[in-house]
């Protein structure tokens, strides 16, 4: 539109959205289940229930406004019990707050660690791969018997490639 400043005619152009990029935080979640059962039926939409239901009960609708449109559950491993979810970069302390006060699900009890909190996926990725490689080091160690660690190297393998073709 035009607008006339000091008697004279200048020409303003509104950019909506157009030089604004969408800015995130990554979180890269371990579900720590107090008993310790893996749950191979829990799902996405299971966990982003849940965290839709900590912001309602904690922040109430204008938390679930302001992180509704941003929210998404970008990885989700039932084996080894990570998951990456995207919040915007304005409201993510409330996102992070919720996550942590997550106390059951699925009438389970669990306990939510965020291990790592970044600007870029790829940064979550490499924090999540180095989180598997440690807990593949813990069970070489430990006194679990071949077929078990086996068992459970491959299900960190398996992970670890989902997680190398994780993009946007």
């Amino acid at each position: 539109y035009q607008r006339r400043v000091h008697g004279r005619s200048l020409l303003i152009r509104l950019h909506l959205c157009a030089k604004m990029r969408f800015k995130n935080r990554y979180f890269l979640i371990e579900l720590c289940f107090k008993d310790g059962r893996i749950d191979d039926s829990m799902t996405k939409l299971d966990f982003f229930n849940v965290l839709k239901d900590s912001i309602i009960l904690n922040f109430g609708d204008y938390g679930m406004g302001c992180v509704m449109q941003s929210i998404q559950i970008k990885y989700f491993n039932v084996p080894t019990n990570i998951c990456i979810v995207r919040s915007n970069r304005d409201d993510y302390r409330m996102v992070w707050s919720a996550l942590t006060l997550i106390t059951n699900i699925k009438k389970r009890p669990v306990s939510l660690r965020v291990i790592h909190c970044s600007g870029t996926i790829r940064s979550c990725e490499k924090e999540a791969l180095a989180f598997n490689a440690h807990w593949l080091d813990v069970i070489r160690a430990s006194r679990a018997t071949i077929e078990q660690k086996k068992r459970a190297e491959a299900t960190i393998s398996a992970a670890a490639e989902v997680l190398v073709g994780l993009e946007h």
